[in-house]
């Protein structure tokens, strides 16, 4: 980028932290751009071995019926994500 030339890709990482600790749960590496939807899923997963979580609670771009759906009816979880 200082020598004028385009990104064209660069590395992203999604992280999920339980906010009672900041304790990670889980992690999601990937060659971005991308839609952050992408990488919920393994998280969402990840978050379902290892907490017994009641709330979950994510950024704008992880909205999606799909999130909400997964939450509510697979775990009990209530999802909050502001638009």
């Amino acid at each position: 980028m200082r020598r004028g030339g385009r990104r064209k890709a660069y590395l992203k990482l999604s992280l999920l932290v339980a906010l009672s600790g900041f304790l990670a749960v889980g992690a999601v590496a990937s060659i971005g751009p991308s839609n952050d939807k992408g990488q919920l899923r393994p998280l969402l997963i990840a978050l379902s071995e290892r907490m017994n979580a009641s709330e979950f609670l994510a950024g704008a771009g992880y909205d999606a019926e799909w999130v909400h759906e997964w939450c509510r009816d697979r775990h009990g979880i209530e999802s909050r994500v502001p638009r």
